[in-house]
């Protein structure tokens, strides 16, 4: 089967303040994700009013890829949360 035609692009609604969580230094997490699973991330560029990360690939690789956003999402909230609430973070 050629690679091209099973190729899905999903979009992942994430509000603009993670992105940096997402991207890492340098670009390094957002480089890993790819490399990791073999997917195309595109990260709307600042200034724009796009709140969507844009995630391509083989259809089972698109959707860890968009699973592990979510867990750096989810982390994020999750000590933001606990430093709120007087928790000390490890």
């Amino acid at each position: 089967m050629d690679k091209q035609s099973s190729s899905v692009t999903i979009k992942v609604r994430v509000a603009k303040s993670f992105y940096p969580a997402i991207i890492g230094k340098g670009g390094s997490k957002l480089k890993q994700l790819k490399n990791d699973f073999n997917v195309s991330v595109k990260v709307p560029e600042n200034g724009t009013s796009s709140d969507q990360i844009e995630i391509t690939g083989e259809k089972d690789d698109v959707e860890a890829a968009k699973e592990e956003i979510l867990a750096i999402v989810n982390e994020k909230v999750r000590r933001r949360f606990s430093n709120y609430v007087g928790n000390k973070r490890k």
